[in-house]
């Protein structure tokens, strides 16, 4: 039987577990550098508080289809970060669904265990039976995509992989792709094993507490995490590997020596074929702090320069 608007729930409840800190899912709902990386790839605009302002507006690749600027308004009821937001939310893109009016969104996010947590999104679209159709991806076959299941697919596959679905990367995320890989190009020229900086490393005690601070206050992107052993989150090209006490970069030195916040942090260049350069850099006479260690994400090896600074050589996991 053919499913009508008529027929859709109004009042339509998703749920959905993410291995994520409740703080980063919640700026991946609120914040429009997240929001334009899943699903229909909005850029939001929130007044967080009651009364507040919520917009969403239309990223480039919609408004050359000719898609207005505003795509879907509404007003926030409640805001309790990173727990709960209610608000109220319209679609602008069709004038017979903007003439439903406003419909009723509420998102609640609670942590579980082992650094999952699970967002239930509650959308009541009582008296818009249009709208209801859409957001339940009834539309999907006509090219309306699928709805809310798959904007919260694609915020898990996001938060827990930091890759997008491969339908849901736009223009933009192309061409930044292009760039990289152009410049990962004219670096392997330059040298037969380093291929670039792959990222930094801090020592951290509590990874879970690292994200928040990286992501909330500073601006950064959850990229990967493992917790409570590893994350790495990132802030434009620049990546900081966030290392707890469990992770492989942060096992101690054949000497006893620990590895602690504030005394470790190096700067980590990604390789290939790691035991061959190990063995050409002993050849040359280069001091090793460690010999190579193993871990799910790759393996590394630490060096010293000159003054004994560290320098950390990784090979990602293939």
């Amino acid at each position: 039987m053919t499913t009508t608007a008529a027929d859709t729930a109004t009042v339509q409840t998703y749920c959905i577990y993410i291995k994520a800190a409740p703080e980063v899912i919640w700026d991946a709902l609120t914040k429009p550098e997240w929001t334009k990386r899943y699903g229909y790839a909005p850029l939001v605009e929130y007044q967080l508080r009651p009364g507040g302002a919520f917009r969403a507006h239309a990223n480039e690749g919609m408004k050359a289809l000719g898609i207005p600027d505003v795509v879907i308004d509404g007003q926030v009821l409640d805001a309790d970060a990173p727990r709960t937001l209610v608000q109220t939310w319209r679609m602008l893109m069709d004038p017979a669904m903007a003439a439903e009016g406003f419909t009723r969104l509420t998102y609640e996010i609670e942590p579980v265990r082992g650094g999952v947590a699970r967002l239930t999104v509650t959308h009541d679209l009582s008296h818009a039976p249009t709208v209801a159709a859409l957001v339940a991806g009834e539309r999907e076959s006509s090219g309306a995509g699928g709805g809310w299941n798959e904007i919260l697919s694609g915020l898990k596959t996001l938060l827990e992989t930091g890759a997008q679905l491969p339908f849901q990367s736009g223009p933009e995320n192309g061409e930044r792709t292009a760039e990289r890989q152009a410049a990962a190009s004219q670096a392997a020229r330059a040298h037969p094993f380093v291929k670039g900086v792959h990222g930094i490393r801090y020592q951290v005690k509590d990874v879970a507490r690292a994200i928040t601070f990286y992501t909330r206050h500073l601006g950064f992107e959850v990229r990967h995490q493992q917790p409570p052993a590893f994350a790495s989150v990132a802030l434009g090209d620049v990546q900081l590997l966030l290392s707890g006490p469990q992770a492989s970069g942060s096992r101690p030195m054949p000497d006893g020596r620990r590895q602690e916040p504030g005394g470790w942090n190096r700067v980590v260049l990604r390789v290939t074929d790691l035991p061959a350069m190990i063995a050409a850099l002993k050849q040359a006479g280069l001091r090793f702090r460690n010999e190579m260690e193993t871990g799910p994400g790759g393996r590394q090896i630490q060096i010293e320069d000159p003054d004994g600074n560290p320098i950390e050589l990784f090979e990602p996991a293939q």
